[in-house]
């Protein structure tokens, strides 16, 4: 039978005599397959024997004289001897069935026997588990499994809360941005399509109240809002972490430039598990927007992406979502069971069924600053606006009488009023006849209901 020399030296010199003879005569492309196979699992299988041996030694020898060996007279370093022990010791790779087709490297094969069995397993089935493994991929899946777990635990933390807590609150506030003049400059505004709240307003919002001690929070941001949003985020008990750029396929408006992205950002309270490196998403998203301020999709998918167990609310929410609480002026009452504006609530269960009052911006009365019996049904938030609104259109403000109808306090009619503009004698009249008919309409609707 034919015979080539392989040689194995350096030098360009080299003889029969430094290499080894391979018989070459005779075989098929299948024959040489099995045979490179057979010598690249001896590869793997004198990894597994270096660490039963070394397993064996640790077993037999007084713990400082193995630590010694290990340390001072071995090739290689006691991490490296850590690494070969650890393999030897996982019974999924050291099947013999399956030795022959593992990646050729200690630190990969290592990183193997560091996940679970059933992982492995499942990985090994799938085909996952190849010669060209690299040990990157695996540490990956590795810190994706540890970070799961932790997330997972966390979630159950928060949900065993005695009162529901949320280990994921995504905002997009109603920010108000003052413009250089009112006169001339609101034509644009985001007024004109959804009511917008002060910057104090939004800051008093107790949405600390309903978040875990561990909690991350996503809150959108425009650019020229971008320190009153961080003020926001550090007023509601979060540290800023980081941000993503949304950007849009067209322009918007801006006196320095003409925005084309809004900025999401992201902070946290308590220890919350980042995303495992390699599972992160890029800082820089073009996704196409929807009707004015709507949020794209992305978001969702993003958020729950990185958080699949954690409980989580949307403020200022527009639509209903699966798993999802929600409130704010848009959110779908159906699916919450609860009252259209009804907020965080500082004084119980974040999202109660029974109705209450809501103060100017989103706080909730304290039941002991309510200014109506203890028997008595707050009116719905649309009703008691309406109400409102008459009063200061008519010119006929009796605060205490408002209070007793609407189950507000005074403070929160008067702010309500100052917000929503209701108070400006420049408003008062124009407001009066559209108020009136709301009032009727809204009044004949609940009367039916």
């Amino acid at each position: 039978m034919d015979k080539v020399t392989i040689y194995t030296g350096a030098s360009a010199g080299n003889t029969e005599a430094d290499g080894m003879a391979i018989e070459t005569g005779g075989y098929t492309s299948d024959v040489w397959v099995q045979r490179i196979i057979a010598a690249h699992g001896k590869v793997v299988s004198s990894f597994i024997e270096t660490g039963r041996l070394l397993n064996a030694a640790k077993a037999a020898l007084p713990h400082g004289a193995f630590t010694h060996m290990i340390e001072a007279e071995l090739p290689f370093k006691p991490r490296m001897a850590q690494m070969y022990m650890a393999v030897a010791d996982n019974k999924v790779l050291t099947d013999p069935q399956r030795v022959a087709f593992l990646p050729p490297s200690i630190g990969t094969l290592y990183e193997l026997s560091r996940l679970e069995p059933d992982v492995l397993e499942a990985r090994i089935a799938a085909g996952e588990i190849t010669p060209a493994l690299e040990r990157k991929d695996i540490l990956t899946e590795i810190k994706v499994s540890r970070r799961s777990a932790r997330e997972s635990e966390l979630a159950a933390r928060i949900t065993d809360l005695p009162q529901k807590r949320y280990g994921v609150i995504y905002a997009d506030p109603e920010w108000r941005f003052e413009p250089y003049s009112r006169d001339s400059g609101m034509d644009r505004a985001a007024d004109n399509h959804y009511p917008t709240s002060p910057l104090e307003a939004i800051k008093v919002r107790p949405v600390g109240d309903i978040a875990a001690d561990d909690c991350v929070l996503f809150m959108w941001a425009t650019v020229p809002m971008l320190p009153q949003a961080l003020e926001v985020m550090a007023a509601w008990g979060f540290a800023y972490k980081s941000s993503q750029a949304w950007t849009k396929d067209r322009s918007g408006t801006g006196y320095w430039f003409r925005n084309a992205h809004e900025i999401l950002l992201v902070g946290t309270r308590g220890d919350v598990p980042a995303p495992a490196m390699g599972t992160q998403w890029s800082s820089w998203q073009e996704w196409t927007p929807g009707r004015h301020s709507e949020k794209p999709e992305k978001a969702y998918d993003l958020i729950e992406a990185y958080y699949p167990n954690l409980p989580k609310i949307e403020l200022n929410a527009r639509r209903a979502r699966d798993g999802w609480d929600t409130w704010g002026l848009e959110a779908p009452v159906a699916d919450r069971g609860i009252d259209e504006h009804e907020p965080p609530d500082a004084h119980g269960s974040p999202l109660r069924s029974e109705p209450h009052a809501v103060v100017d911006g989103g706080v909730p009365n304290s039941p002991a600053g309510a200014e109506c019996g203890a028997d008595r049904q707050p009116l719905s938030a649309k009703v008691a606006n309406a109400i409102i609104e008459a009063a200061y259109a008519a010119g006929d403000v009796d605060l205490a009488e408002l209070a007793a109808k609407t189950g507000l306090t005074k403070k929160a009619i008067k702010n309500r009023a100052l917000r929503r503009g209701w108070s400006n004698p420049e408003n008062q009249k124009a407001g009066a006849r559209r108020a009136i008919t709301t009032l009727n309409r809204r009044q004949h609707e609940q009367a039916e209901g």
